[in-house]
Parts: structure tokens; sequence; C-alpha cells
């Protein structure tokens, strides 16, 4: 069995203080849905650790299959708390129940719902940090459940007391969808492998359970490999099983897992059913739930004659996966991407040899021809064929081979993936993670406090303006200066911190510029607010950005979540904005606050921009200068949506206009991406009729086109290439 290494620290013995660990994943059995294997490895591993001595609370989600908010085992050292997916949260210190209630009923509503577990887990990881010391955080990367607590603690938000955090490596979402390859993009994609990449990048440790994927993920994020710590996943609690000589004869070749195309079950019925043509006697059992509705067309696919040695079983739970397991001669994992797949470890410690794969941690796990067969590397394309012949070599050992093929691993697996020794590891990683402390999840220092903003104001009349003056007056810290551009004519009250400007003929970025200027002999602010008459902020915005502002130096932008009134989906919460994805829409709110010194002296917006493209325009302008733009993770302004008022005749300059918003990226750097803008990236004010959705299709594919090219720019012809060819010839991307 390869060695990894973990394996050092299982001699000589090293004692490790007992810590208070935390770990969060909405997998947390009994979950929701389908769990694999992350869910099974933090049950595991909180067990083993518990067992240890050491002290583990874990945060899952609560819901009629598990219905407890708390509950504690192993003699108070296993601590599971629980959420609902409509508890309203509880942070430390003064807040507005009211306020986290839209937030929460926000968040649900986005393209990606559960990202509501996350958020709701960020508050109740910063309670427990306070009352009960956890020593070090602990999340997998999928789904990113450790995003809000990351976000908030690197604006300086959340408690004093910083526990390093640890992301653990399983399936980022990037990777899966490569491997499972839908002609669609789902909706929550893009939000979900831009949190998950957050945190990976965040996080004070990563771990992985193989070496494979820990070597993808370096190599795709841009880590050093040397910061992936690699230690197998615990081998569980599976039962060996004794199985009769007629089962090593006569028994089925078992698949479990999900019936999910990244999974190879496509490509194992198609080798299944060749060598089943040619060998009577096989029988194959699968045993996972359908996720993908893939059962129907595989059975199709078997034909009749064949169907009914092939037997799908669906979603079965522990007990009844062993059952079938101990009626087989040989397990399979024939999967086109994995990590460490726990299906393989249980398997193995039940007393099986497996057919796999080489993509991923199997070749860790497997030894070809002593615990189980290996199929050759020829790539997905060859897949299947390098599958039938696994099978055939599989079918050709003698009973008593696999028998003693069996047998050795179990004992494999189980030297491998040892308990105790698993446990022993992770103690030690964790020990030395909590020593380090939170070096990279801590803001690096406290930038000199920020004085208060001016406020520019533009509106048509001064009576439309009365909302957002009123939020401005309500202000916990009040802005140095506003000034209101208003065309109609009209006269304001103003004082020494409010002035009116009757200007007819200053209409959208004009007005704004006009207004900056006429600030322009003030006491210098901060930052900058520039708002119009559909706009309101929350009472404490304006406090807030500018402590996000004082926490980060390097902050030009922070962007608030912000309410869209007068739609469905109204939260408007993305990720932080980056080059990225502002080379496709924006992701600056409007009512977003910008570092004097990023803007600098001159007139701040580009004229003759239409409303919303201007704020863009200035964005790229602060990001493109070196400036972070974050994202402030709470509901602090609103913007009600105002009517369309352009024609479609008017419309035909939005596609100059957006590239004069991205003007600020042009350069031998983005050239190429800039070019896949033009050519597939809808504008977006308007379907074409007919349309279902392309658009968003359409923005998905360019941005895994735009992110392959900044972020790679040795790869960029032949990526450029591929990408627009995909598109060319789907019209969605893949």
């Amino acid at each position: 069995m390869p060695r990894c290494c973990w394996d050092e620290a299982r001699t000589p013995p090293l004692v490790v203080a007992a810590m208070k660990h935390l770990i969060i994943s909405r997998e947390l059995p009994p979950a929701t849905y389908a769990a694999g294997g992350i869910g099974t490895y933090v049950a595991n591993i909180a067990r083993l650790l518990a067992e240890r001595g050491e002290t583990v609370h874990l945060i899952g989600e609560r819901w009629s299959g598990a219905p407890l908010e708390r509950e504690v085992l192993h003699d108070g050292r296993l601590i599971i708390h629980r959420i609902g997916v409509d508890d309203v949260p509880q942070p430390i210190g003064p807040h507005d129940p009211a306020r986290l209630a839209r937030e929460l009923d926000g968040l649900k509503k986005t393209a990606f719902p559960a990202q509501w577990f996350g958020w709701s887990a960020a508050f109740l990881a910063e309670r427990l940090i306070e009352e009960e010391g956890i020593d070090a955080i602990e999340a997998q990367e999928w789904e990113a459940p450790l995003y809000t607590f990351l976000l908030r603690r690197s604006l300086g938000l959340g408690p004093d007391r910083a526990p390093p955090c640890i992301v653990h490596l399983h399936s980022p979402t990037t990777f899966i969808h490569h491997y499972n390859g839908p002609v669609t993009i789902p909706a929550a994609h893009d939000t979900m492998k831009r949190m998950e990449e957050f945190c990976i990048l965040s996080a004070d440790a990563l771990v992985c359970p193989s070496r494979s994927l820990a070597a993808d993920a370096a190599d795709h994020y841009r880590i050093a490999r040397e910061r992936i710590e690699s230690i197998p996943l615990p081998v569980g609690f599976t039962p060996r099983i004794e199985r009769s000589e007629a089962v090593w004869r006569d028994g089925s070749i078992c698949f479990v897992g999900r019936l999910e195309p990244r999974k190879g079950v496509i490509e194992w019925v198609e080798a299944a059913i060749r060598v089943a043509r040619r060998n009577p006697a096989v029988h194959f059992d699968f045993v996972g739930a359908d996720i993908w509705h893939l059962r129907d067309a595989l059975v199709k696919q078997i034909g009749e004659e064949l169907a009914p040695r092939f037997r799908f079983h669906g979603a079965k739970n522990k007990e009844e996966i062993g059952a079938y397991l101990g009626r087989a001669c040989a397990g399979v994992v024939p999967s086109r991407w994995e990590n460490f797949p726990n299906v393989c470890i249980e398997a193995m410690s039940s007393g099986l040899p497996v057919i796999a794969t080489r993509f991923g941690g199997m070749v860790e796990m497997v030894e070809d021809g002593r615990t189980g067969w290996l199929a050759e590397d020829a790539g997905v394309a060859g897949l299947a064929d390098s599958l039938a012949a696994a099978l055939e070599r599989c079918l050709a050992t003698p009973a008593a081979e696999k028998a003693a093929m069996g047998a050795a691993a179990a004992d494999a697996i189980r030297g491998f993936c040892d308990n105790r020794a698993i446990a022993d590891a992770h103690a030690r990683f964790r020990s030395g993670v909590v020593e380090r402390g939170a070096h990279r999840s801590m803001i690096a220092g406290r930038g000199d406090p920020v004085a208060p903003p001016n406020v520019v104001v533009r509106t048509r009349s001064i009576g439309e303006a009365a909302a957002v003056l009123g939020s401005l007056a309500a202000q916990t810290l009040r802005a140095q200066a506003i000034v209101v551009v208003h065309q109609e004519p009209g006269q304001g009250e103003s004082d020494a911190a409010l002035r009116f400007h009757h200007a007819p003929t200053l209409v959208g970025p004009r007005a704004w510029n006009a207004g900056a200027a006429l600030l322009a002999g003030s006491v210098a602010p901060g930052f900058w607010l520039f708002l119009d008459h559909a706009d309101a902020l929350a009472p404490d915005a304006i406090e807030r950005m500018a402590a996000a502002f004082t926490a980060r130096a390097d902050v030009g932008i922070v962007s608030p979540w912000t309410d869209r009134l007068g739609r469905e989906d109204g939260l408007d919460a993305r990720p932080s904005p980056s080059l990225v994805h502002q080379m496709v829409g924006n992701d600056v709110a409007p009512a977003s606050g910008f570092r004097a010194a990023a803007i600098g002296d001159a007139p701040p917006f580009r004229a003759g921009l239409p409303r919303e493209h201007d704020v863009w325009a200035l964005a790229n302008d602060v990001i493109a200068k070196g400036w972070t733009a974050v994202t402030l993770p709470a509901l602090l302004a609103s913007r009600r949506l105002l009517p369309v008022t352009t024609s479609w005749v008017q419309d035909t300059a939005l596609r100059a206009l957006r590239a004069e918003a991205l003007s600020a990226f042009q350069g031998d750097a983005n050239r190429l991406a800039l070019q896949i803008v033009e050519t597939y990236v809808p504008l977006g004010q308007r379907p074409p009729e007919g349309s279902s959705g392309g658009d968003k299709r359409y923005r998905r594919a360019a941005l895994r086109a735009l992110s392959a090219i900044i972020l790679r720019p040795r790869d960029t012809a032949w990526r450029s290439v591929r990408y627009a060819r995909r598109l060319t010839r789907t019209g969605a991307g893949r």
C-alpha cells in the first residue's frame, strides 16, 4: 500500500493536547438529501475525535428527519447543533431580527438557495467561539458553508477571538460540473464555484484525502502543493462480511453510489453490456439515488434481453447496502473523476476486491492484481474499453483467488485508513494549524480610521428624493456633506451638511460628476456614495461601510447586499466582485461605497452611460487600478426598479456602451477575453424573441472562458479556441 505524508505520524507516538473542534456541514447525517462521502466523513471523524478525548461540535441542518436543535453524545464530548431552513439566527450583540428574517428569505430565493445554511451557520459558529472556546473550525469546500463566516472575518466582523479555519477538499463544484458534463449549466453553479474558491483561498489550512485531488486543486487554484495536507478518510465502521464459496463464484458485481455521469455509471453500463453478451452468468447490482434521472436511459440501452441481469435498487441505507455487498463477489468504482471515494473504502473493508479506474484516489487504495483490478488509463474516451478489460480480468479470476483478494483488500484498507491512526493524524495536523493561528483568514491589520463619506444624490425633482434623503438623515454615522443635483426647479432646506443644486441639463453620470465637483472644496471624505431617487439606505449602512474600509486598507469598493424592490427574487447578494466576473456583468451594487483615494481627483464617471452601467464603469476603473472590491454581507440598501424607457432602437448602442464600461480592462493580457465578451455575452437588457434562458447559458459559458484565459494566460490561445467552438456548437457551453 502506498505511503502518505501522515504515515510518519504513526511512530513514534506523539501526545497532542485535547482541543475543541467545530465542523460545519449541511450533509451531516441524517441529511435532507442523499448524503455521500462528505457526510460519512463528518460523522466518522467527529466520533473518532470524541472517542480520542477531543471535544467536537457539529453544525448540521435541522429537519423532520433530524428534529433536535441540540444533541449531546459520548459523555458530552460530541455536541450536535442543527439549524432549520426557517430559523432566524441570533448573532452576538445587538441585531435586527426583522432584517435577518428578510435576509434569510432573500437568500433562499437566490440562484443558490442552499447558501442560507452557511449564512446562518456563521452566526452560530461565532456564538460557539465565544461561549465554547472553539480551537479550530473545519468545513468542506462543496457548497461553501464557511463562506459567510470567512467573509465576515475578512471585514473585521465577528468575535475578536479567531480560531483558524480548515477547508477539507472533497469535491469542488467546478470539478464535479466538468466531469458530469451537462449541456446546460445549473443556476447555482457560478455562485457556488466563486464561494468555494473564496473559502479555499482564504482558509488557514487545507486538507485532502487523496494526493490526486490535492495535486489537481493546487494546480487549479494556484496553491503551493505543500500547503495541502494529505490524510486519507477513516475506514469507519463497516463490518467485514463473510461470503460463501457460491457468492465468490456467482455473486454480482456491485456498484454503490449516486447514478451520476462523473461516477462513470454510463461507461460502466456500456462495458458491462459488452461483457454480459459474452458471459451469460455475470450479473450486476446498482445501489444509489438516481439524481440525474439516468436509470430509464440506461435500462433502454441495456435492452430487454439483458435487463434481468442489471438490477437497479435505488437509494438504500447503510444496513441495506451491506446486504448487497454481502451478495457480491466484487465492487466497482468506475468514475471519470474521484477524490477518495468512501464507497471504495466500504466495499474493501467489507472484504471485496474492487474494479476501479485510475482517475482519483482509487490508485492509492487498490493494488492491481492483489486487492482489485485497476482499469488502464485510456482517458475518458477509452473508459468503457478499459473498464470492460478490467471486468474480464475480474471474471477470469477463480473464486478462491477472489476470496483471497477480498481478504487482502479488507486488511489493506483497514491498515491504510485505520480509524485510530487517522484520528491521531488529524489531531496532530489540527494542533499544528492552531499553533500557526488564523494567519490567512484574519485581516493583516486594521487601516487608519476612515472619515465619513460625501454623498451625491441625483434626481429629477427634490420631492422624488425624499426617501433617500430620509434614509441619509437617519444614519447612525452621518455623511460629512450631501449634495442633491436636481433637474426640475425646487427649493430644499439646506444646512452645513446638505446642499441643493438645480441643474436642468445635467442627467445621469454628468449629474454625479457635477455634485462631486461641488463638494471638492469640502472636508476630504473617506469614501463616496453616489445615489439616486430610487435608493434608500438602512440606518447603519454608512457606519458599517466605514468600518469595512477601516478594517481593510486594500479595499476600494464596499458593495452591500441590496433589496431590489419590484421583483420576486429581490435580494441581490452576489459574491465579492472580481475582474473576471466584472467583464461579463456588474457585481457592484448601486449604493456601493467607493474609497476616495481609489477614485482620485478626476471626475469619477464617464458621461452618457446608462443607469447602472455608470457604476459598473467606475467599479471597473477602481478594480483595474488594483483595488479590492468586497461584498458586505448584510442587507443595507434597497433600490426600486424603474420602468425601462429606452426603445430597441436606442438599445442598439448598448454593445458599444458596454465596451466603454470595460475599457479599463483593455490591454494584451485581457484582449482575447474581451473579444469573447463582445462576441458571445448577450447584453441582457431584453432577451431575444423565443429565448428560453439562453442568455444565462451564454453568460455562464463565457465566464468559464474568461476564467481560463485571464487566470491561465500561458494557455490563452488554445483555451479561447476551444471555448469559442463550444459556444458556437451548443449555443450554451457545457
